[in-house]
């Protein structure tokens, strides 16, 4: 038969190795490709529940979160050690839980998961709650209550750590006490009193427990204030005429009537002359006194200090030094 030559075996070699090459090429590419299809086709978990909070009560501890998307349900797990291990509780659709098997004093740490149907996210970030037993009893009594009086009012003050307070008042020592304010805070003002009124006070505290008993009684009387005095008058003026003077000032505000004081010596009658007696400082009521005009009651106000001796030098507060005229006839 035909002999062979040694180049075509060598070639023949060659086209069978590329041929299993590409083969071989092929089949991972079509692994590859199915694997990533595969993973494509699963679907993801749920988004794990955020913003979980813990508040404790007594015997209980009332846990809420924020709904994860798509989630149908979620798992919530306690432990008593913080970071777990975590036992599963329960299993609820919405986005709250009561944990009512707990002790009071004893601190517990939950986590929550989401679920639907491809799976269980991670679990949420931790959080605790301690469950308390109520107080015992009232708040204490209230102590160091301080009563202030004012103009038609009183102010009181009193020393306590409650969550608002109850102020009663008598006009009798002792009571009956008439509630009239609950304040939030450790003050109080009572208006609208009568002045000249003794006015009798207690406090009391209350919390959820209840209301403690009568604080010790404080007591006000309301006062008015004083009146106020009129400013002094300013503006004076002195005309000397025959035998008098003439005052002119400016009105004070508020005053009911004035009080015109003459002095030989400047300052008042301090001490009396060797070498002729002084006449006292006399003083005359405003009755006789008019305004110059009566268009305001801050008007010029003026009155006429008669029968001034001519040889009588006279000085008026502050610093008006006037000696009357002498006239001759006319």
């Amino acid at each position: 038969m035909f002999k062979q030559h040694p180049n075509v075996i060598v070639l023949r070699g060659i086209l069978v190795a590329v041929c299993l090459a590409v083969l071989g090429g092929c089949g991972s590419a079509a692994s590859i490709s199915t694997a990533t299809k595969a993973a494509a086709s699963v679907p993801a978990t749920p988004a794990t529940p955020s913003g979980l909070s813990a508040t404790a009560g007594n015997a209980v501890a009332t846990l809420t979160w924020t709904a994860s998307s798509g989630a149908t349900s979620y798992n919530v797990k306690r432990a008593t050690i913080s970071g777990g291990p975590y036992t599963q509780l329960a299993a609820p659709t919405s986005t709250g839980y009561k944990d009512s098997a707990v002790t009071n004093g004893t601190a517990y740490y939950y986590v929550v998961s989401s679920l639907d149907e491809t799976g269980e996210s991670a679990n949420s970030a931790e959080a605790s709650a301690t469950p308390k037993a109520p107080s015992s009893g009232p708040p204490a009594v209230p102590t160091n209550l301080q009563a202030t009086a004012g103009n038609a009012e009183a102010s009181l003050t009193w020393s306590a750590n409650a969550t608002s307070y109850h102020v009663k008042r008598a006009t009798t020592s002792g009571g009956p006490y008439t509630q009239v304010a609950a304040p939030t805070s450790t003050s109080y003002t009572d208006t609208a009193l009568a002045n000249g009124t003794t006015y009798f006070y207690v406090v009391s505290a209350l919390t959820s427990a209840g209301e403690s008993a009568n604080s010790a009684q404080a007591s006000a009387a309301p006062v008015a204030p004083p009146p106020s005095i009129p400013a002094t008058p300013t503006g004076q003026v002195a005309t000397p005429g025959n035998a008098d003077v003439v005052l002119n000032w400016s009105a004070s505000s508020g005053a009911t009537s004035y009080h015109v004081k003459r002095a030989t010596t400047s300052g008042g009658p301090t001490r009396r002359s060797a070498h002729r007696p002084r006449p006292p400082i006399q003083t005359h009521r405003s009755p006789t006194a008019r305004p110059t005009t009566t268009s305001s009651p801050l008007s010029t106000r003026s009155v006429r200090v008669p029968t001034l001796p001519r040889s009588v030098q006279c000085r008026l507060s502050p610093i008006l030094r006037l000696r009357p005229l002498e006239l001759g006839p006319t």
